[in-house]
């Protein structure tokens, strides 16, 4: 007695507090410069799409590019569509979800794409899987971080979004500095092109979290318009112009230095057998140095011809005796012996000069085959690079 009860509807009013939200049901479509801004990006996105379709017709495109190029288009079209219908504003800050729906759609895409730059060597497949799962925790945490109101929780949670974000930096960094050991010096162009497609990347996904900070949705007081605005110019920086610079140092300088590179091979590889064969002729029937060789070897391959020149001259008697005189081995010098206690200069002449000769032409031809295949062993390597590079 004496003590109210309230009701359950009170304790409700009182005591639960949850966020204030709201829905905008009514289409408004301003077409300022923010609008113009998003139809360019629908409008590139769109040719993209386009042209990334053709290009794999020929195999000159992988699906990354042409997924990214109609994801960023239907959700470009969307967001221009709808104008300010369908925004949710928690606690009087507007959520885009279509916005961060592209995020989720492209980025991933994005970071595999980035995982293929470099070399087929030196490509590691599980940087890609780790920073999307990185990245994916920068876009739960963030968007967590709107529907809270208290600021210290909510500064809690932005800053262990960045903190994957960073992460996220620190592997597509690792994989451009591979990307970087893995082209060659001598081929300025494909590095060159490596620093734009890095340039644009970077640049694009360091302007989303800063927008996301100073806007409406995070800490400061970007206007609705504004914060459109740049996130158009970002999104032509970080999709468009990366897309396009990833697929020409893909596609085009890449594949033209292996494609290059593996007609050097194949070229050599049959310079190779052809001076094989002149070398095998050249050398059994004493004829002149074999001028079929690939460079850096001639000089080589006229010594031993040279060598076996001397070697096929008719052997005489004296020279045979005169080895014999010079034998110190009593049991060479019992075989020799025998061979000459014959009667006949038939078997010390095959002893003593057919023999020997034929072993050097054939020790001959296989140093020159070595120094060949010492030679072709970098360019034969770029053959293996195509089969394996996608």
């Amino acid at each position: 007695r004496g003590i109210t009860c309230p009701s359950a509807r009170h304790l409700s009013a009182s005591r639960l507090q949850p966020t204030p939200m709201s829905v905008e049901t009514a289409s408004e479509i301003t077409f300022g410069i923010e609008t113009y801004a998003r139809v360019v990006v629908i409008v590139a996105s769109a040719a993209q799409a386009m042209f990334y379709f053709s290009q794999r017709q020929k195999g000159r495109c992988g699906w990354e590019k042409l997924y990214t190029a109609v994801a960023e288009t239907v959700t470009y079209i969307i967001v221009t569509s709808i104008g300010s219908a369908g925004v949710v504003t928690v606690a009087g800050r507007p959520w885009l979800w279509p916005r961060y729906a592209g995020w989720l759609s492209t980025c991933p895409v994005l970071l595999i794409d980035v995982s293929m730059i470099p070399m087929p060597a030196a490509r590691e497949p599980g940087t890609a899987m780790t920073s999307i799962l990185a990245f994916q925790l920068v876009v739960l945490l963030g968007q967590t971080s709107i529907f809270y109101t208290d600021p210290a929780l909510r500064v809690t949670i932005f800053l262990a979004a960045v903190a994957c974000g960073l992460f996220v930096f620190k592997l597509v960094f690792d994989t451009f500095v591979r990307a970087w050991r893995s082209f060659p010096e001598s081929e300025t162009a494909m590095r060159n092109w490596l620093l734009i497609t890095a340039a644009c990347f970077f640049f694009g996904w360091v302007a989303f979290p800063v927008l996301f900070a100073v806007g409406a949705e995070g800490f400061g007081g970007l206007g609705a318009d504004g914060s459109a605005l740049a996130h158009a110019i970002a999104d032509l920086v970080a999709k468009n112009l990366y897309s396009y610079a990833s697929w020409y140092l893909r596609w085009v300088i890449i594949r033209e230095y292996l494609d290059r590179r593996a007609a050097e091979a194949a070229d050599l590889e049959s310079r190779k057998n052809r001076a094989i064969k002149d070398a095998e002729a050249g050398y059994s029937e004493g004829g002149a140095p074999v001028e079929a060789s690939p460079a850096g070897t001639s000089a080589i391959v006229a010594a031993l011809a040279a060598e076996e020149r001397e070697l096929q001259r008719p052997i005489d008697v004296a020279d045979v005796l005169g080895a014999a005189a010079e034998i110190t081995d009593p049991a060479v010098e019992e075989v020799f012996a025998a061979v000459f206690g014959a009667a006949s200069l038939t078997a010390p002449a095959i002893l003593a000069g057919v023999l020997p000769a034929a072993l050097a032409r054939q020790e001959a031809i296989r140093l020159h085959v070595a120094v060949v295949d010492r030679s072709s062993t970098r360019q034969a390597a770029a053959a293996r690079q195509i089969k394996a590079t996608d």
